[in-house]
């Protein structure tokens, strides 16, 4: 009964009477928060199993580029329209975080190159090696202990960590792009 209240003014909310939101980017976000705005909660069930399609493509119609821009530029979309309230600060800040990391991790990467361009060496970089060494440990434990089927490939570019950071890199990336467009295209659709 108290669901149903709940999705009734969620409907009303809504011009086509619909609880979707046919107008949003990122139509299931935006039908958690509103939820959460009239007092639900909302959590994950940690029995849950999905999967999801990744695009086989980066570029191009329905690629990964356009998948994930359109996930992170409607979720700032969403931000953007309701403003920063007591369900949508973590988002925020979470967004936030991501262009500082992606600050930080260009400014790293200029410092390895100007220590090993100006002939420091391995003594000046060597501190700086030890949580990208610690993390690669961890990963390939993870790795051994939870991958269904192995082969050599795959372990040496889950130690090396190579994948992980080029796309944690094309996510910020991404991420930085997707505010830029929100802010200046706010109108976009499907």
């Amino acid at each position: 009964m108290f669901r149903a209240k709940a999705l009734r003014k969620v409907q009303k909310k809504h011009k086509d009477g619909t609880i979707w939101a046919t107008d949003s980017l990122v139509e299931d976000y935006r039908l958690t928060l509103e939820l959460k705005d009239l007092g639900w909660g909302v959590k994950s069930s940690l029995e849950m199993i999905s999967w999801s399609d990744v695009p086989l493509r980066i570029r191009g119609k329905g690629g990964l580029f356009d998948q994930r821009q359109r996930w992170y530029s409607g979720t700032v979309d969403e931000l953007r329209k309701r403003g920063i309230k007591k369900n949508s600060r973590y988002e925020a800040f979470t967004i936030s975080l991501l262009s500082l990391n992606l600050l930080m991790q260009l400014l790293l990467y200029a410092t390895y190159t100007l220590i090993i361009l100006s002939h420091g060496g391995v003594r000046w970089v060597s501190p700086f090696l030890i949580l990208p060494v610690a993390a690669a440990a961890l990963q390939f434990h993870r790795w051994i202990r939870y991958a269904d089927q192995r082969d050599k490939w795959q372990g040496l570019m889950t130690i090396t960590l190579i994948p992980n950071e080029l796309y944690a890199i094309f996510r910020e990336v991404i991420y930085v792009y997707s505010i830029w467009l929100s802010y200046r295209r706010p109108n976009r659709a499907w």
